[in-house]
This record gives C-alpha cells, sequence and structure tokens, in this order.
C-alpha cells in the first residue's frame, strides 16, 4: 500500500490539488484577457457549484497574471476588514516588487495604520479607503503598474457590495485596477443583480464546467502509472464515468482508489470503495447543495429521481407538477444554473452529479422516517 502522504490527489475545499485538467488554455485566455485595459474580463466573475475548482482555476490565473512584471496580485480575505486587508496587502505586495515603493511617504504610515492611531482617516472607512486606494493606484500607475485583486468564494454582503462599489468607481476614474472573484452561481446571480452593483452585469462571467471524461480517464492512468501503479484502460474508463466529470469526484475517487494502491488497480478495487466514496460525495457536497435548495427545486429532483432513467422531459415535469412549462422553466434555468441537473441531446433532463439521484431517493427516505 502506497503511503497517503504521497496521495498526489486533494479532495478538500479552498486548495489548490497538485492534479488538476481541463483548464490551462482557458486559464491563459483569462489571463491575457485581464491585462488588456478594456476587456470585460479586467472585472471576472468565476462561478461554479462546490468541488468544481474555482479556488484552483483563480489561483492559477493570478499566478500567470503575475509573471508580468507589470502585475501585482494581491489576495484579500473578506472577513469584516477587507478594505484594510486590502491596503495591507498591496503594501505588502508593492514592498517585494518595486523596492521602496512608498518610503518615507505620508501614505506609507497611514497605510501600515500609524495614521489611524494619530486621528487620521481609516482605511476601513469608505471615504477613507477610497482616498487610500486612489493615492496607491495614482502611484501604481507612474510605474506603469497595474493592481489586480483576487477574492475567493465572495457571497452579497454588505462588505463585498460597499468593496465593489468602491471598486467601480476606481475603475471609472481609469486607475490600473482589475479584480477577479469567485462564487456559488446564486452569489454571483445576487451580486451581479444588486441594483447598485449593475455594472457587474458588463463583466466577464466564466462558468467551470464539468471535465471532459477522456481526461479524466488518461490523468488517471498517467498518475498511477507514473507512480509504478498497473491500471488497465478499461479502470480508468470506469473510473472516469462514475465521476461523471464533477472535479471533486474526481479528486475523491482518485484520493481513495490511492490508498487501496498495491502494485496494480482492478475494477474491483475501485468498486469495493464506491460506497466509501458516495459516503462522502453525500456528507461533504450534496447535503450542503440540497439544504439550499427551494421546496420547489427539490419537487423537480424528485420527479427526475423517482423516473425510470433518471431523467424526464419538461412536459413531463409540467404535468407531473400539475403547473405551466413555465413554471418549469423557470427552476430549470435555475438548477441548471447551478450545475445539478444538465440537457441530454434528445431533450430529456437528467443529473449531472455522480450518483445525485441515489443521493436524492435516500434523503427522502430519511425526511419519511423523521415524519
Amino acid at each position: 500500500m502506497y503511503e497517503e502522504s504521497k496521495n498526489p490527489f486533494r479532495p478538500s475545499f479552498g486548495s489548490v490539488p497538485p492534479i488538476f485538467l481541463d483548464r490551462e488554455d482557458m486559464t491563459n485566455t483569462v489571463a491575457e484577457e485581464i491585462k488588456e485595459e478594456n476587456s470585460p474580463y479586467r472585472t471576472t466573475l468565476i462561478y461554479g457549484l462546490r468541488g468544481s475548482g474555482k479556488t484552483s482555476f483563480l489561483v492559477d490565473v493570478c499566478n500567470a497574471v503575475e509573471k508580468d512584471a507589470k502585475w501585482i496580485v494581491v489576495y484579500p480575505a473578506a472577513d469584516g476588514n477587507l478594505k484594510q486587508n486590502l491596503i495591507s496587502s498591496i503594501i505588502s505586495k508593492t514592498e517585494s516588487k518595486v523596492k521602496k515603493f512608498f518610503e518615507s511617504t505620508e501614505l506609507s504610515l497611514s497605510l501600515f495604520g500609524a495614521g489611524i492611531a494619530k486621528g487620521k482617516k481609516d482605511s476601513n472607512d469608505a471615504a477613507g479607503f477610497q482616498s487610500d486606494m486612489e493615492q496607491l493606484l495614482k502611484r501604481l500607475k507612474e510605474k506603469e503598474m497595474s493592481l489586480l485583486i483576487a477574492i475567493d468564494e465572495v457571497s452579497s454582503t454588505e462588505e463585498i457590495k460597499s468593496f465593489a462599489s468602491l471598486y467601480n468607481v476606481l475603475r471609472l476614474q481609469n486607475y490600473p485596477v482589475a479584480l477577479i472573484m469567485t462564487g456559488l452561481p446564486y452569489n454571483i446571480s445576487e451580486l451581479q443583480n444588486d441594483k447598485v452593483l449593475t455594472f457587474l452585469l458588463r463583466s466577464a462571467r466564466v462558468e467551470l464546467a464539468p471535465l471532459e471524461l477522456f481526461s479524466v480517464k488518461y490523468s488517471y492512468k498517467k498518475t498511477f502509472e507514473d507512480a509504478g501503479i498497473k491500471i488497465s484502460d478499461s479502470t480508468c474508463a470506469f473510473m472516469a464515468k462514475v465521476t461523471a466529470g464533477y472535479p471533486y469526484a474526481f479528486q475523491l475517487l482518485g484520493y481513495l482508489v490511492w490508498k487501496k494502491a498495491a502494485e496494480e488497480i482492478s475494477i474491483d478495487v475501485v468498486k469495493n470503495i464506491l460506497d466509501e466514496y458516495k459516503v462522502n460525495l453525500f456528507r461533504n457536497v450534496y447535503t450542503k447543495v440540497y439544504s439550499e435548495m427551494s421546496n420547489g427545486d427539490r419537487k423537480i429532483l424528485k420527479i427526475i429521481a423517482h423516473s425510470a432513467n433518471a431523467s424526464v422531459t419538461p412536459k413531463n415535469l409540467a404535468q407531473e407538477l400539475g403547473r405551466t412549462p413555465g413554471y418549469v422553466s423557470t427552476y430549470k434555468k435555475r438548477l441548471l444554473e447551478d450545475q445539478v441537473i444538465e440537457i441530454g441531446s434528445n431533450g430529456q433532463i437528467g443529473f449531472s452529479l455522480p450518483y445525485f439521484k441515489d443521493f436524492v431517493l435516500e434523503n427522502e427516505e430519511m425526511e419519511e422516517i423523521i415524519v
């Protein structure tokens, strides 16, 4: 059995796994577009289901941008002190990238907190933050440098909305600043549809779609064979199929199979861990996703789960619900955006996530027991 510490798969949230795939071209495209002054990608919103690889994609894009000596990238934490965290991050980065960038300036003292202690403007206050950012960006512009602000997993909080409004003011003044944020689909939609943040509707949206199954298959084969573990094409194809291209499932299944690895991985080895695989999917992702859905969403998912092939037509859904096609269309659109369902080539609506039918049915049984 191979040492777990050397496991190349990482089924954890908010971390960057050593193995990722299918996103290199998209990463490079977004990174290059961000550096274009008039590109809509100057403000980029990345969205996807939990476990779709948003953090990994964000980091990859930022690393690509930061290779350009004219760009500074910061990752302020949105923890209630976003504005102050941002100012501190900029100072830290500029010190390393531009020698003594703010040396012997009143601004540097204020930004490090000395000014706040003396009763000067507070960088967490909207007016103080805007003034500080304008001075910082003016100096960056003089050095022909630009700033990329990266914020992971945003939601429609007052802090984020206040920051986004101020960011838009800075963009309108043609300061060299760009913004990239990740979030769950409904959080991104809520931000974009806020009445004071309509500028976000003109930003670039990047949806992290499922991985190609061929890429998943050959990634598994290469990873295990590079470690000296024999694995057949058919076993890799089976593994790819049971992930359904869901990035978290790709990492999770690879991680669990690696833990069982000896000299060879067979289909039977994979089948023997499927129960553990499903439990982890249900507990770590699906329970949370399902709990955040409306009753209407759940009714539709239950109808799909109880259908013969776990797929139904919009017409059948409307009949089962006793509702109009327009009613069904509203829920279908939302569930598609949330990446829980998919539309087949024949127009049938089915689940996009591995074993989600099993989860819905098991959850329904539990609800009946509790009642």
